[in-house]
């Protein structure tokens, strides 16, 4: 059997210290908790823990923008190839560790900027959904929102599947 032990509704519990602490910072001076958890928690809340985590590390905090917190965390990785490169230990390395270190950033730099890119397409149809799903509930009454549904459950259904896709392009081709 293991000693662990599971505060119930986590979740629920950080919820609302965060709420409170961003309305209130003074919200856990007069805390009922020891001062060590009280520490802990004001250093959790201000993306701090006992382990020195960088801000920039806590990723998509409760209300944040995910897509341009990928960009963000890529442009900060970005950030720090680019200080280590230009940092003492870079440039006092050999010739060959500076070799496969700039090959290794090259392939990390191509990620980056593919990841970034993905992020801001997925960003795009994002708020294109979005978009158009207030314009339906603006301008269409109920029932022609439960129609304009179906027929879009009915395209959803009759699209091809991502293999049924590679199929026919394989078959595409090899009829050319």
């Amino acid at each position: 059997m293991s000693d662990l032990q599971y505060p119930p509704n986590p979740a629920v519990f950080l919820r609302i210290l965060a709420d409170n602490h961003a309305s209130n910072p003074d919200y856990l001076i007069n805390a009922p908790y020891s001062d060590e958890d009280i520490d802990f928690l004001s250093a959790l809340l201000a993306g701090k823990t006992s382990e020195s985590v960088p801000d920039d590390h806590l990723v998509f905090g409760a209300h944040a923008d995910k897509y341009a917190t990928i960009s963000d965390q890529a442009m900060s990785l970005y950030n720090e190839m680019a200080t280590f490169r230009a940092s003492a230990d870079f440039k006092s390395a050999s010739v060959a560790e500076r070799n496969s270190l700039l090959r290794t950033m090259t392939s990390l730099l191509e990620k980056l900027v593919s990841i970034d890119e993905r992020a801001k397409g997925l960003r795009y149809i994002s708020d294109f959904q979005n978009t158009m799903l207030e314009i339906i509930e603006d301008v269409m009454s109920p029932d022609q929102r439960t129609q304009i549904m179906d027929r879009l459950r009915a395209v959803k259904q009759d699209a091809p599947r991502e293999n049924e896709l590679a199929d026919i392009e394989k078959a595409t081709n090899d009829n050319e």
